[in-house]
This record gives C-alpha cells, structure tokens and sequence, in this order.
C-alpha cells in the first residue's frame, strides 16, 4: 500500500477509536434487538467498504461492549445446549481456531473476522460468566496468573519491537529479496 492509504486507513483506525465511547453509551442504553441491528449494519457496511478491515475489527469490539449483558444469556445457552455446555465449547473454540484456515481463498473469506470475533465473544462468556466449570481451574495455575499480570506490557510493547523489526528488516535483507515475497 502507498503512504496516502496508510495515512487515511490510520486516520480512520483513529476515528473510530474516538467513537467507541460513544458506541459504549449506545451499547448501554439499547435493548438486544437495537444491538443485533447495529451488529448487522456494522457487518453490512464492513463487508461493502472497500477496506473492510478496521470495520470488521470493530465489530468485534461492539462484541465486547455487548458481553456484560450477553455473557450470561450466551453461558446459559451453551448449558442448555443439545450438546452440552463442554462440546458446545470446543465446537466454538474449533471454530475460532480454524475459520481463518477454512474460508482463506474462499468467496467466504471476508467472513473470518466475524465468525472468530463471535466464538472469540462465547468463550470469553464462559469464561467470565460459568467460573465454576472445572475446565477454567487451569486460568488458577500461578504461571498463568503471573502471565495474565505482565501480558498488557509485553501487548503495549510488540508494536514498538515489530517496527524495530522491520526496519532491521529493511537494512540487512536486500530488495530483491523482500520483493519477492508474496
């Protein structure tokens, strides 16, 4: 990409980081069917835009917004599941893990975003909202738990590394090279 779609896909990333307040307060004052309408016009005009990716990450956001008043709709839905609460979830967890790999190269493709931000939305319920399955005793352990303490550093610091990274990049690998890579 040129330096002016860089400059205009940050200057939207940044506009709709204004907006997310604004889309918390939305999010709090309307009811589950004004929420599943907002989801779908996000989903409608993510998949119409040209550069669809920050639309399709801010859908998953919204999810996030959504997941105090629908986590424990969705763990009450996986207990009540046909399947089980247990198979209900590795379904879902299969399914987050794999999409990508499924629908790349597919009319489907554009979809990925969404149906991982959907199953990345139940697990994250279940494990909010259903603390007593014996599966979360693992979250306890006290690595994870030390982990979990000093994980949002190292989030904050691997964008600051990955440019260092690619202007090293730039410097030790040749043109012809880097050029050559799809």
């Amino acid at each position: 990409p040129n330096e002016v779609v860089v400059a205009i896909k940050g200057r939207l990333e940044m506009e709709v980081a204004l907006l997310l307040p604004v889309m918390h307060v939305i999010n709090r004052k309307a009811g589950p069917l004004a929420n599943i309408v907002i989801l779908l016009l996000m989903l409608w005009m993510s998949t119409a835009a040209e550069d669809t990716s920050t639309g399709r990450w801010v859908f998953a956001f919204y999810l996030g917004l959504m997941l105090p008043t629908w986590g424990p709709w969705l763990v009450s839905a996986a207990r009540t599941s046909p399947l089980g609460e247990i198979p209900t979830l590795v379904l879902t967890s299969a399914m987050f893990g794999s999409a990508r790999h499924l629908f790349y190269g597919t009319q489907y493709a554009i979809l990925t975003p969404f149906i991982e931000g959907l199953c990345a939305m139940m697990i994250l319920a279940c494990i909010v909202y259903h603390r007593e399955l014996k599966l979360w005793r693992v979250l306890d352990l006290r690595f994870l738990r030390v982990m979990g303490r000093i994980s949002y550093s190292f989030y904050l610091m691997h964008f600051p590394i990955h440019y260092l990274v690619a202007v090293a990049m730039f410097h030790l690998v040749s043109a012809g090279v880097l050029l050559s890579y799809p």
